[in-house]
């Protein structure tokens, strides 16, 4: 059936793990081959499709359900975790059960869904399944015990929402897909090119960052664009670490994590990372391919991106989180032990918080970190004193209202 988006929708945009403008350095690099360089720019153009097809029914929403403010005792009781995982066949429709009936259906503009459905919960994967869809299955699987486990939440809704992926998603073209997201309820993930990136289902902080995407979608509600999309970004990377940390056997403790955003999804020598949350702008170094980690480590390379648009990542969004992602870092590894114990739930609570929803997007760094002190103070003074070192040493404190500005880019 053909339907408009549900009201539980807010964003207008689609969330990605790749940012446009390292997709724009390799569709216009010399060191890689003319099919890469095809590839990039489909994925641009594919990118851009969908955020237009998100923005142009976007306006049928009418508002979200309530959640709770703040994160409660990990449940006792069964899980709840409802996983089902596509095969895109190479297309580029998508998987939508938006009314949650159990029929596709199709909204406007998207194309319609041709691939095939794998399998659903309680599937008892083999050596023969495929690999990338074997990948998701467990992927779903630690995200949704992490929420559930460490803060007590439900899935994305708090309510047992279907975790919905669809592996080999593409343009029905040669080498595939650059980038992996989260849209209508659906992941979606390109298998790559071999010879920039590998496959994006095989990195645990890719999904646990893009179904993040959804958790802030209901909760804190933050714009996508300046420093509120900024903050969404890095609440996906802050939770993604998180969970690669959690998922990790033997589980990791924040002083000896490694704090990398898509450790290995590169398949270049010179590229650790797509970012580096310890230290940000130094993911991968000034390649030819790649061009520069431009990520700032703190307000002090802050230029406002004005006005936001599509063509300068809605302001910087990918960009600056790197500021906010260094906060969380500072905070988890000045307390130590695991980053979830505390660290991770000042800042759940934050996201759960009703002040933070309608921000400002132009000064939303400030009122996160006020926000964060707030929740710190349930547990003790010591976590306020690293709260607060960690928001001063990125920055934010002091806080300064009249940040540098540049005039942004009108086309990518």
């Amino acid at each position: 059936m053909t339907t408009t988006l549900p009201s539980s929708t807010v964003s207008h945009f689609m969330c990605s793990i790749i940012p446009p403008d390292l997709l724009v350095n390799i569709a216009n690099s010399d060191q890689v081959s003319q099919r890469v360089r095809d590839g990039a720019q489909s994925t641009l153009n594919r990118s851009k499709e969908v955020r237009g097809i998100r923005q142009s029914h976007v306006h049928n929403a009418a508002g979200v359900k309530a959640v709770p403010r703040r994160a409660v005792a990990p449940a006792a009781t069964q899980s709840n975790l409802k996983r089902t995982i596509y095969d895109c066949q190479r297309r580029s429709g998508l998987p939508f059960d938006l009314d949650h009936d159990g029929d596709l259906d199709h909204v406007p503009g998207f194309p319609r869904f041709t691939g095939v459905k794998l399998f659903d919960e309680g599937y008892k994967v083999t050596e023969a399944t495929d690999t990338s869809a074997r990948n998701v299955y467990e992927q779903f699987k630690q995200t949704y015990d992490f929420y559930k486990e460490v803060l007590g939440r439900d899935s994305i809704d708090n309510e047992g929402l279907r975790l919905v992926g669809c592996v080999h998603y593409d343009e029905d073209t040669e080498p595939g897909f650059f980038n992996a997201f989260y849209f209508n309820e659906v992941m979606a993930y390109g298998d790559g090119d071999g010879e920039v990136f590998r496959s994006f289902t095989d990195i645990i902080d890719i999904t646990a960052h893009e179904l993040t995407h959804g958790v802030t979608e209901v909760t804190a509600q933050l714009e996508y664009e300046n420093q509120a999309g900024a903050l969404n970004e890095s609440m996906s990377d802050v939770f993604g670490s998180m969970i690669k940390q959690w998922s990790t056997n033997p589980k990791q403790e924040a002083r000896s994590a490694d704090w990398l955003i898509g450790q290995g999804l590169f398949l270049l020598p010179d590229v650790r990372a797509l970012r580096d949350m310890a230290n940000p702008g130094t993911a991968h170094d000034d390649t030819p391919i790649t061009g520069p980690d431009s990520q700032p480590r703190d307000m002090s390379g802050y230029v406002e991106l004005y006005p936001a648009t599509e063509a300068n990542d809605n302001g910087g969004v990918h960009l600056y989180s790197g500021i906010p992602n260094r906060a969380f870092y500072l905070v988890a590894t000045t307390l130590g032990g695991y980053s979830w114990d505390v660290a991770g739930k000042i800042w759940y609570n934050t996201m759960l918080d009703p002040e933070i929803r309608g921000v400002d997007t132009r000064t939303a760094f400030k009122t996160f970190a006020d926000l964060t002190v707030k929740h710190a103070a349930e547990f003790g003074d010591t976590a306020v004193a690293a709260v607060n070192g960690a928001w001063t040493a990125v920055g934010v404190y002091p806080w300064n209202p009249e940040p540098r500005t540049a005039a942004g880019r009108d086309e990518l």
